[in-house]
């Protein structure tokens, strides 16, 4: 067995366990910036608060 084959079966069990922050819904997120704020209502994720609110609601309508 090769040193790097070693190595390999002694990181194996470690990147199998997956860190809190991976597996962590997130609670509260706020957007910055309007496509990035489409993008994660797309995906279904309601941002607490979006920059420039009022803009948002003028350029922003659903159909």
């Amino acid at each position: 067995m090769t040193r790097r084959g070693a190595l390999g079966l002694f990181v194996l069990p470690f990147a199998a366990i997956a860190s809190p922050s991976a597996t962590a819904k997130p609670l509260r997120i706020v957007c910055l910036d309007d496509g990035l704020a489409e993008t994660l209502l797309m995906l279904g994720v309601s941002p607490v608060a979006i920059a420039g609110r009022d803009i948002w609601e003028t350029w922003v309508v659903e159909p």
